[in-house]
């Protein structure tokens, strides 16, 4: 037993209790001034000697192997074999490179929930740097290089700044590293998604919007800048989130990546609306409700998002109790909603954090999945036709339900009442 207190390489033993050792007061005596982050380092050098394979080992490999001879004695057959390493390691070769961000987002979350990492963010800053220069066709500026980071054909400096964010993000995960130069021409802010990297948004920013809007700290002796919506959709900004995704995907960003963007523009602002609706649903927002239909003019459709209880209905015509509380968008107002420009290329899950952002706070209740499921079968409708919905208009007949483009004669029922209680 007096091997077992060499150091932190005694931390094997108590590594792997989980597959067979019996831990003994003595030995959680021997372990006790450990920390969780030092033991969990080393349960994959118990993983490797488990199975007979010492190739990759550290520099602790051969003490570890002396300890591993003494714990094996007392090792009882594993509960959970599972849990040791594979025989055959996976060809990582076949994987593609999301498939691979996404065992590699998996190991830092585990490994963090060991205690042995602290963040789960490398490598975030090389990856967008990569991803940045890949889709522009840039250059990567040398290490030495502290103001920016890639170095576009036409001559433009941009500095990448790139987070890890769940859906919803969480508090802190859109405040960027610090800017503590300004040699750059524009700044590329790359948000990717916490489940396997893939980019959720990605804008460009001139140097001027990001030195009037981030704020000195001086504990960080840099300005610290938040990748809020009303900075990612500055109007200023140049929406990036498809150009990135095409080389994220390996397809070259030729003008075939933009097709979508300008094929029916007046349709994909509200479509993306209608979408970032759903996925509020997806969340658990339930009582979250819309109010479609056509300008007295009939030039421009609109619609209204708002809490359940802001609509009532009126002598069997659904309407708004308070329309100032509601966020409102009309057609007339281009690719504009909610303070940020929102076309094909933006996804809706930022529509969402929009949506989320400009309404009181709702509770995600789950508490109304009757007009879930109304709304995901419009939707369906909505999709198939390319059409939007219509729940008010000039000479129309409200009481034989919304329809799926002015005048097309293709109904979908009224919305069931909400929930009373």
């Amino acid at each position: 037993m007096n091997t077992w207190t060499k150091g932190d390489d005694a931390a094997v033993c108590l590594s792997y209790r989980q597959h067979g050792v019996k831990a003994t007061p003595e030995l959680l005596a021997a372990l006790a001034h450990l920390t969780p982050g030092s033991i969990g380092m080393r349960l994959q050098n118990v993983e490797y000697l488990a199975t007979g394979g010492a190739h990759g080992l550290s520099g602790v490999a051969a003490q570890t192997r002396e300890i591993w001879k003494l714990v094996s004695a007392y090792a009882t057959p594993p509960e959970h074999p599972g849990a040791m390493l594979p025989e055959h390691a996976p060809d990582l070769s076949t994987l593609s490179e999301p498939g691979l961000f996404s065992l590699y987002r998996a190991i830092l979350a585990e490994l963090k929930s060991r205690g042995v990492i602290r963040t789960e963010n490398a490598p975030v800053g090389d990856y967008a740097e990569y991803l940045v220069a890949t889709a522009l066709g840039g250059q990567l500026a040398p290490n030495s290089e502290k103001s920016w980071d890639v170095l576009t054909p036409d001559g433009e400096k941009l500095q990448v700044k790139a987070r890890v964010v769940s859906d919803p993000a969480e508090p802190g995960q859109l405040q960027l590293s610090p800017f503590r130069s300004f040699g750059f021409d524009s700044a590329v802010i790359v948000l990717l998604s916490a489940t396997d990297y893939a980019v959720s948004r990605a804008s460009k920013v001139p140097r001027h919007v990001v030195e009037s809007s981030a704020v000195y700290r001086q504990h960080v002796n840099g300005k610290v800048l938040f990748a809020r919506p009303e900075i990612m959709g500055h109007p200023d900004a140049a929406d990036l989130t498809k150009t990135l995704r095409a080389a994220q995907t390996g397809r070259a960003p030729d003008e075939r990546t933009y097709e979508e963007i300008d094929a029916e523009p007046d349709l994909w602002t509200p479509l993306r609306i209608l979408q970032g609706v759903r996925v509020l649903h997806q969340r658990g927002y339930h009582r979250i409700r819309i109010l479609p239909g056509m300008s007295a003019s009939g030039m421009y459709w609109r619609v209204s998002i708002a809490a359940a209880a802001n609509f009532q209905t009126d002598d069997g015509y659904l309407e708004l109790r308070d329309w100032d509380s509601a966020i409102n968008y009309t057609t007339g107002a281009g690719t504009e909603f909610a303070g940020s420009r929102i076309d094909a290329s933006t996804s809706p899950d930022i529509v969402a954090d929009l949506i989320l952002s400009a309404l009181p706070r709702l509770p995600a209740a789950d508490d109304d999945p009757l007009y879930v499921e109304w709304y995901a079968n419009l939707m369906r409708l909505v999709e198939e036709h390319h059409s939007l919905p219509i729940a008010y208009a000039d000479y129309f007949d409200e009481k034989a339900g919304w329809e799926i483009g002015w005048g097309s004669g293709i109904r979908h029922p009224e919305p069931p009442a909400p929930p009373t209680a």
